[in-house]
């Protein structure tokens, strides 16, 4: 026979392990879903944390590819503008060659005729032919027809010249024809 202990507390009063445990493993359950709650809100804040940091950096990266982006495009701009310089420039350059490539061109050699022509000096006529300029022209004074033979003198791309029909005219001014051979480009 087992042995019964009488218990005379009213049942109100009576310890009961079944409400006891019951309790216990609320508070448990209770304590471990805020302790998880807890972890869950910390991973969440660190993570929040570190997306901003990420979120700061992705807008620094882009703020940076934004003006070197604009500077690129003001580059650009550059470019273009100098690769239109250059090609102006390479036709100017085809053209010159073209000129200095030939063994007379008419062009230079008037150029450099008119250079020749000084104060005093007044053009009547003035041919041109194979490298060789023909002038007819008047000087104001024996002076200026010496300043400028001696203008032609010293002129190195002038292979020959020839002056003839030095005259003096009624209103004491010199007439003159003279011609002039060049030398050609390449020499």
């Amino acid at each position: 026979m087992t042995k019964r202990y009488l218990n005379l507390l009213p049942q109100q009063y009576r310890f009961d392990i079944k409400k006891y445990a019951a309790v216990k493993i609320l508070i448990a359950i209770c304590i471990a879903n805020f302790l998880l709650l807890i972890f869950l809100y910390a991973i969440d804040r660190y993570n929040q944390v570190k997306l901003e940091s990420v979120k700061r950096e992705k807008a620094n990266k882009i703020e940076q590819m934004t003006k070197l982006n604009a500077s690129f495009a003001q580059y650009e701009m550059e470019k273009k503008n100098m690769e239109t310089t250059i090609n102006q420039l390479n036709v100017s350059e085809n053209l010159y060659t073209s000129l200095f490539n030939t063994k007379h061109s008419a062009f230079i050699n008037i150029i450099r005729t008119l250079k020749l022509i000084t104060d005093g000096i007044q053009i009547q006529n003035i041919t041109y032919s194979e490298g060789t300029v023909h002038i007819a022209a008047t000087a104001q004074n024996t002076k200026k027809f010496y300043q400028f033979y001696k203008q032609i003198e010293n002129t190195e791309y002038i292979k020959d010249k020839k002056f003839s029909n030095l005259t003096k005219l009624q209103d004491n001014t010199f007439s003159f024809n003279l011609i002039i051979t060049f030398r050609g480009l390449d020499g």
